[in-house]
Parts: structure tokens; sequence; C-alpha cells
């Protein structure tokens, strides 16, 4: 004390002359932080330190029951908060009020393994806006060497007592914790020495964003179709805190700032605690009452439901049907009102395994002895601490988990085998007589089904793992009486519970299994097609969670450690800059999607994924060049007028056509190219090509025509026009640069003619000569005469040469007779016919 005192003496002198400024910043200070000052109960510093200088400094506003502050310190040590000195205004504890500390660590901080404070406080009233403090800065230091050398700093012993020496420098001076001058300093829960319980690993996100697949950036031209990526890892819920359960917790229930957790063990000591969840991060135990029996129902399990000032806790797996009636209408002092079993007449004929209250009734799921003993029953609670009985119903299993929503019941069972019902809907419409709907396996396999979650039209069902099956399940109930499994996952662990986010897109689903838990997210934004996000890592083997606010709360097996596990569920991704359609929230897991932008410009895609860990950001740059577009108008396809009857080829194909530039930028030289497949085959005939010379933006060649091709043949013809043949210009769509054009040409007529010998007329009852004559064309592939006394069509030519000749000693002639010369051409389609008449002085008779 000597040197403190030495020191005491050698400030006095400064320190007068600060007081009058000192009053001023904090009424300053009052007005300036009173807001940000606001905290909730769950701060575990309290008591008052004291200060030569500036007097009394209030850790806790429940010391001297002023406006809602405190000092916090977390599970493992990071101390947060205020404290208050009606001196000198709000002193924070608070990392983001304490960069730029002198020197050290800046961040308060509880070693709680030795007991020693560190770090720095500070004064806010120094550093209000608009104040000058006369070049006070406001520190405090936690710990640190005096003047002379010597060590000193505030210590927290066994006893949860915080002692030691904090220094302020000349305004503040030294702040004395050590409960002289009447003031003491204490500490429940995290501020008091101790283990650190550890938790999950940190799992920061990762993004990455692509352009085309290319980390870009990349350069593409107007009006191109571009993809933009992403993929994603660790954008989940994350373990941001805890508490320390006496032992291994067994279920939860949460009502407004309050946790109530039920515990596994037979000690002495509370099995019902109650924890005050203000700042979720740092729940503390307000409360707790020991009635005795484990809190459990059956594996482990326990369960525990609200209504108004009263919690009802399931408890005893080895007694039928003991569920405890607890006041909690004072969280700090919780209260043993009551107990429900079987003597009670309560239909309790079995183990209880879980309850659950809607409106003013506590519906229970039991396991019954017989199969005569009730598996659904419903209770009262007009009187909270003197339930009446209002049913009680078997069902087709031992029910081991109910929900409530709307008229509907919903029980878990357990599978008597692989087909007996998992799943039973009841309508309880008429608490007095609920009638059985409908009961299910939903999977096909002996997971039970250990809790659910209803939303609209559709059940979400967590199920334990017996080596198979789904343990994730959804249920579509739109038609209770026959529901119908449609789709799931297995985690291959234990589910246990499962929640849904408010909007209900995800499934939060906990894990026991594997001795570490955590939580699986699960989007199922489509319940058709749930879609795994991931595994937020847990430190210990989870057995209920409860979603309040953006936080779930997990009650593990984590013995003496984190038995109470907290979740940040703020998670998901952010698009930004970019081009329309791009901002917004993006799929946490990943995706593409494709844009096509005119604008000539550079296009960042920013995505930002975050979660409670921290954030990751990435971003790739498009760059939208001016580029041409080659396209063309086409005319039709048509067949020169020239025709070689000897060869039996046309001379040529002739076509209109215009290449246009559509583009943004200049077109270089291109070849336009046509080519030709004769007959339909497949197979490329004949290439023509066209040079096509620079395009500037919006310009075009103009309408041309041109003959191409040799020797065509008859028959049905395509021609394949193909834009930008040799891909000299890079365009913003290639998708336009392809036309075809078909077109079906037959055989001209060759002038075949066929004449009588002699000619015209011939005496009754003589004979004839018929002359043929092709005129020489190469493509008739056959010929024949019909005609009286002929006695039916008479082949006279099958291709080759002579292309002339005489079908003679036709007749008798007794009439006027026709005579008709019909050839067909190479293609089997092409028909040419010539006739010819002679007369008698008989009888005309006519073909």
């Amino acid at each position: 004390m000597s040197i403190f005192t030495r020191q005491f003496a050698s400030h006095f002198n400064s320190v007068f002359a600060y007081v009058t400024l000192i009053l001023l910043l904090a009424s300053i200070a009052l007005v300036a932080f009173t807001q940000t000052a606001s905290a909730g109960t769950s701060h575990n510093v309290s008591g008052f330190a004291w200060s030569e200088n500036i007097g009394w400094i209030s850790m806790n506003s429940n010391n001297d029951g002023g406006s809602d502050y405190g000092v916090a310190v977390a599970y493992d040590g990071a101390m947060s908060g205020y404290a208050w000195s009606e001196n000198i205004g709000w002193i924070s504890f608070n990392t983001a009020d304490l960069s730029g500390c002198p020197n050290g660590t800046c961040s308060a901080q509880l070693d709680r393994p030795t007991g020693q404070v560190s770090g720095w406080a500070r004064a806010l009233s120094a550093v209000a806006a608009g104040v000058n403090s006369g070049g006070w800065d406001g520190w405090i230091s936690l710990s640190g060497l005096d003047m002379g050398g010597m060590p000193y700093g505030v210590t927290v012993n066994g006893a949860c007592s915080w002692t030691g020496w904090a220094w302020g420098s000349d305004v503040v001076g030294w702040i004395n914790f050590n409960g002289g001058d009447g003031g003491t300093v204490s500490g429940v829960g995290y501020a008091c020495t101790g283990a650190v319980p550890a938790l999950a690993a940190d799992q920061l996100p990762t993004v990455d964003v692509k352009a085309d697949g290319f980390d870009g950036p990349i350069t593409i031209g107007s009006a191109a179709d571009y993809d933009i990526s992403w993929s994603t890892t660790n954008v989940v819920p994350v373990q941001v805190g805890g508490a320390v359960v006496r032992e291994a917790a067994t279920a939860i229930a949460i009502s407004g700032n309050y946790a109530y957790i039920t515990v596994d063990s037979t000690a002495a000591g509370d099995n019902f605690e109650v924890y005050d969840i203000s700042n979720p991060v740092i729940p503390v135990k307000v409360g707790g009452i020991d009635f005795l029996n484990p809190a459990f129902g059956a594996a482990g399990r326990g369960s525990v439901a609200i209504y108004g000032n009263y919690a009802y806790v399931i408890s005893d797996n080895a007694n039928a049907g003991n569920i405890r009636i607890i006041d909690i209408s004072s969280p700090a002092s919780p209260s043993l009102v009551g107990t429900l079993n079987n003597s009670t007449n309560y239909g309790l004929n079995g183990i209880v395994r879980d309850v659950t209250v809607s409106g003013s009734y506590l519906y229970v799921a039991s396991q019954g002895f017989t199969s005569a003993d009730a598996d659904l029953i419903i209770l009262n609670l007009s009187n909270p601490t003197n339930p009446t009985l209002e049913s009680s119903r078997s069902a087709a299993g031992h029910a081991g988990y109910v929900t409530i929503d709307g008229n509907y019941a919903y029980l878990g069972l357990d599978p008597v085998d692989a087909s007996t019902p998992t799943f039973e809907i009841w309508d309880i419409s008429s608490k007095a007589n609920p009638v059985r709907l409908s009961g299910i396996n939903v999977g096909g396999s002996m997971n039970r089904v250990t809790d659910i979650e209803v939303r609209g039209n559709y059940a979400y069902l967590g199920r334990t793992f017996s080596g198979s099956g789904d343990t994730f399940t959804i249920v579509d109930i739109s038609n209770r009486a026959a529901p119908s499994r449609v789709s799931g996952l297995s985690f291959g662990v234990n589910v246990f519970a499962v929640e849904l986010s408010s909007d209900g897109r995800y499934a939060f689903v906990s894990r026991h299994g594997g001795g570490t838990g955590g939580v699986n997210t699960v989007d199922v934004s489509n319940p058709l097609v749930p879609v795994n996000l991931g595994v937020s890592n847990g430190t210990y083997n989870s057995v209920d969670m409860k979603i309040s606010g953006s936080y779930a709360f997990s009650a593990t097996r984590g013995t003496g450690d984190l038995s109470l596990e907290v979740f940040d569920l703020s998670f998901g991704c952010v698009a930004s800059n970019g081009t329309a359609g791009w901002p917004g929230s993006k799929d946490a897991l990943g995706g593409t999607e494709t844009y096509n932008e005119v604008m000539i410009n550079t296009y960042s895609y920013l995505l930002t994924c975050t979660n409670g860990d921290g954030e990751a950001s990435d971003t790739v740059d498009v760059t939208i060049d001016p580029v041409p577009n080659l396209t063309a108008d086409i005319g039709a396809l048509a067949v020169s007028s020239t025709f070689d009857i000897t060869t039996g080829y046309y001379d040529y194909l002739t076509i209109n056509y215009n290449v246009r530039n559509t583009g943004s930028g200049e077109a270089n030289n291109s070849v336009l190219r046509f080519n030709i497949d004769y007959d339909n085959d497949g197979t490329v005939d004949d290439v023509h090509d066209e040079s096509i010379s620079m395009l500037l933006p919006t310009s075009q060649t103009g309408s041309r025509s041109i003959n191409f091709g040799s020797n065509v043949p008859p028959g049905n013809h395509s021609v394949e026009i193909l834009v930008d043949a040799d891909d000299n210009v890079a365009e913003s769509n290639e998708d336009d640069n392809l036309f075809t054009r078909q077109l079906a040409i037959g055989y001209p007529d060759p002038g075949i003619s066929l004449n009588t010998n002699p000619d015209r007329l011939v005496r009754a009852g003589s004979t004839i000569g018929l002359t043929w004559d092709l005129n020489g064309a190469g493509y008739i592939g056959s010929c024949n005469i019909e005609g009286p006394t002929l006695g039916g069509p008479q082949a006279v030519y099958s291709g080759g040469v002579p292309t002339s000749g005489t079908l003679g000693s036709v007749g008798p002639i007794t009439s006027k007779s026709e005579f008709l010369l019909t050839c067909v051409a190479i293609d089997g389609i092409s028909v040419f016919t010539d006739n010819a008449i002679i007369e008698t002085t008989g009888i005309i008779e006519e073909l």
C-alpha cells in the first residue's frame, strides 16, 4: 500500500485541477452514452470499485437500480459491457471502444485458468464528440507496472472475488477492487476462475466467383452470353458461445429471454436450470432446482414445456409417468409445485417421453407398458398446478414425440418392425375425443421419429439412425388422411431436433453421433429436393435444440463442458455491383447465372458470404467490348435455265445474298461459303467461297447475285451457307451465321418423238412401222409404246445408245389408230410422252 499512497500524493494537485472538467464530462457522457450502455441482466460482474479521485464505480445496474447496464465475462474470458461512475460517466469494456490503447493488448480479458485480468477499459467521456477533455485520454489499465516498476493488476480468486488495482492516469488514479472503503466486486459463472471450455474450431466462409469458368478478368463481346458462377464453403451457422451446465443436458425450452434446461443427474444439485439468454453468446445461469430425479425420459433425452409461469418437465426413466410442475415466475428461484404420475390418475401408465403445450392443454407422448396403455394423453391446464385429464388414446406403437399444429397432433412412434407406423396424425379438434386419421412408416426402416416440425403442407421429421434409411424426412401432410413421404436425407447420425427458419427456407437439424454433434443446415425451399448446405461444427452430441431470434440453442451431452451450445444462424451470400439481376441474395451453396450485356463497360461481379465467424468476398471482372456480328439475308435458291440434254446437267445454281454487320465493332474481311450437297445424302459435293470485304458497324454488302456450282443434276439438293466461314471475325454471336436452302430440280422435256411409217394414212388391213427418237437425251431410263394390236406396252428403250429406233410390222391396221410413246427419266420421276395417229379407209379405232 505504501507505493499506492505515495503515488496518490504525487498526483493530488493535478487531480484537483480536473474536478470541474470531470463533472462537465460526466454530464455530457450521461447524455451521449445512455443509449449505448443499455444491456441485459446477463452481466455477471457486480459490486463497486473505489477511486479516491472519482469515487464509486458501479459494475452492474443491479447495484443501484439505474438504467440497464453492466460488465460481462464470456465463456472464454472476453470482457464487454459498461461500468458507471457518477463523476466521469460510462466506462467501456467493449473491444470496439478500445482500439488504439497506449500499449499491449487492448481488449479487456480475464484469463480464467489463472484469474489474471489484462487489457484496458476506457472512460468514454474523454472521447465524446465535441468534448475538450483537456488532454485526458480516458484510458484505464487493468494490469501493468507502476512508476516504481512494481506489478499491479486486477485478479479473480477461487471464490469469484475480484481484487487488486487498476490505474486510470492522473484523472482517475488508482481504482481499488480490494473491498476497502466498503465496496466489493464479485462475479458469477464465467466471471470466475475455471477451465475455458473449447468452442468448435472457427468455420470461416470461402467464396469463389468465376466468369465463363475463369477467375477473370475476361473480355467478351457486346450482346454475347456469359456465365457468372460461384461456389462456397462454410456458409452455414457457426458456434459462437455456450454455457457449462452442471451435467449433461437432456432438453431445452425457451421463453422470452430465458432458456430452461433439464439435466441428467442423480447427484445432488440442480437438474432443472434457468439461463438468461438476453446476451445469446453468453448465457448466464440465474436459477435452478433439484427435484431429486434425473430429468430425462428415455435414451438420455428429456422434455420441457412452458405454459405461462410454469414448466412441465419429464423425469425419472425408472418410474412410470413422472411429470414435474415447476413455478418459474421468478427465474432466479424456480420452485416445484406439483408432480403428475400414474398414482394421480392422469393416465400415465408408461414412460413419459415428450410433453408440449398448445393453447391451454398439455399433450403427452408416452411409452405404454402394454398395448392398452395410453400413448397420447391430453391434460387441461386451466389449473396449471393441478391439470385434469381430457382424454388418453393408444397409438400403433410407443409414442416418443408429439407436436401440435392447429387442430392436429402429430405423433412420432417407435416402429415394431420396418413396416409398422412411425408417424401418426390425430384430429384433436375435440380434446375429449381425439380421432386417429392416419399412420404410415415414413422410411421403411427401424429409425424412430424423434422430432416433428410442421410448416404448411409439410412435416419435417428428425429420426434415429439404425444403420440405414433417412435421419431427416419430409412428409406431405396436405391430405392428413393419407400422408406420404416425399423426400429425405441421411446424415449417418441420430437427429433429435429439427427447427425451421422463420421464412421456412432452412431446416436446422441437430446431430447426435460421432461425439462432436453440431448442426446440419438443409435448404428445404423445394421440399421434394432438400439440399444439405453443410455441417456446423459442434463440440458434443446434441439431444435437443430450440431457436430464439437468430440463434439456435443446443442442449448437448457435454458433461462438465459446453452442455449448452449457441449457434449464430446469420449466414448467407449477398451479391453487389455487376449488372442488372446480379445484386441481391444468392444461393449459399453456389450456382450459375447467365448474363448478356450490350453496354460497353467493365462490370465487377462481387459476392460476399458471411457467417458468425466472419466473411469472405470474391469478385470477377467482365469487360464488354465493341464487337461485330455478321449475319446474312439469303434469298431463294434457283437453277440456271440452260440444260445439257446429252449430259443431263444444268449449268449452275444461282442465289441472292446480303451480308450485314449488326454488331458494334468493325468486321474484318471474311468468307461467305456455299456447301452444296447434291441429292441430300449428307456429303458436300461442291464448295464455293465468296470474299466479303471489311464491314463497318451496321453496314452491309448490299444485295448480290452469284452463280455457283457446275454440272448440277436434277434431284433434291441443299446448300449450306456459312457466314465468316474462315472464322476471321470475333463475333458477339455466331448462332446466326448458318443458313440452309433446299431446291428440288426436275429433268426438262427433251422433245422425244413418235412417228408412223407410212405417215398418217394407210390402207385398212396393212401393217406399219413406228419410229421413235429421244432427241439424243442421255437421261432417259426407259421407253415403251402402247396402241392397238400391240397386245400391251412394248419396251423399245432401256438406256444407252442408240437413242432412236423403229418398231416394225405393227398391225394389221383396220381403223384409225393412236399410238403412245412413254419415256421415264433416270430419276424414276420425270415422265415424257409423244403420240402418233394413223388413219385408214376403215373404222377409226382409238387407243
